[in-house]
């Protein structure tokens, strides 16, 4: 697609424009738009159907295993771990068929536009691609700053998941000594 912008575009520029050329160029170049927007939309289809389908996969096995957990299991793993584990970890699962073809293809295209860029416009292309390595670079910390956030949200969130199904696990004791309110505090609190 950026070869045939860049021959469209160098037709408008020249001065011999034969009219068949200029309305061959054109029908190519949204001949080339039309299927890359159709297999982009069938590959992202693909990928997100394939990642549904492990995440029930997923959330299947781990409903099947606690339910066959004994009751030393039961105890190792509380039900806010394995909520997590179905929510969250086989969500992340889901996505994996996404985000890694996206890994490999995105590289194959930062590669072929840069071969590009440089065929066309030379030694003059170097600055704008050292600023956008240089960007790449300075959202490094970022993204280590959200993954952090990421790990104590979860952990977090476990915590509180675990004092919600200790709770409802005990409800009849809380409502035979009336401690309803001072459970629902520690609740709250785990929400701050």
């Amino acid at each position: 697609l950026p070869l045939m912008l860049y021959v469209f575009v160098d037709y408008a520029n020249s001065d011999q424009r034969d009219l068949r050329v200029g309305f061959f160029n054109l029908a190519c170049l949204v001949m080339l738009k039309l299927v890359e927007s159709l297999s982009m939309r069938h590959w992202y289809f693909a990928a997100r159907r394939s990642g549904m389908r492990i995440r029930s996969a997923l959330m299947v096995a781990a409903y099947k295993k606690q339910l066959k957990l004994s009751s030393l299991g039961r105890k190792r793993h509380s039900s806010g771990e394995i909520v997590n584990y179905i929510a969250v970890d086989a969500y992340r699962m889901g996505e994996f068929l996404w985000w890694f073809h996206s890994g490999w293809s995105l590289t194959l295209q930062l590669l072929l536009s840069t071969a590009v860029l440089f065929g066309v416009v030379g030694a003059g292309a170097l600055p704008g691609l050292v600023l956008l390595v240089l960007c790449g670079l300075l959202n490094l910390p970022f993204a280590k700053m959200l993954q952090n956030c990421q790990t104590q949200f979860m952990i977090a969130q476990d915590k509180r998941l675990r004092l919600t199904s200790e709770v409802l696990n005990s409800m009849k004791v809380i409502k035979l000594q009336s401690w309803e309110d001072e459970f629902k505090k520690q609740i709250e609190s785990c929400r701050d």
